[in-house]
């Protein structure tokens, strides 16, 4: 009988063994996705930031532009009626 439970130690070790491997496995996997899902969001991220840079670059040439092409009158007119509400 005490060779039988010897095998059966044995077996139940190297069934442990094997879920363990598998368990060890599917977490590598996991990392894996996830430094790359974290990849793709930094380079997401920076072209947002980019974008927006670019955004906010184009807005401000447009409101200069604006400014520039506004005649002497209505430069004038925006101001009087700025300081009316004063």
């Amino acid at each position: 009988m005490r060779r039988a439970e010897a095998g059966l130690l044995l077996l139940e070790a190297m069934v442990a063994l094997v879920l363990l491997g598998l368990a060890v496995v599917a977490m590598l996997q996991l990392l894996s996705g996830a430094a790359d899902a974290a990849v793709r969001a930094r380079g997401h991220t920076e072209a947002l930031a980019l974008a927006q840079s670019e955004m906010d670059r184009l807005v401000s040439s447009a409101a200069v532009g604006s400014l520039e092409k506004e005649t002497p009158e209505a430069r004038s007119r925006r101001r009087s009626s700025a300081t009316a509400t004063w």
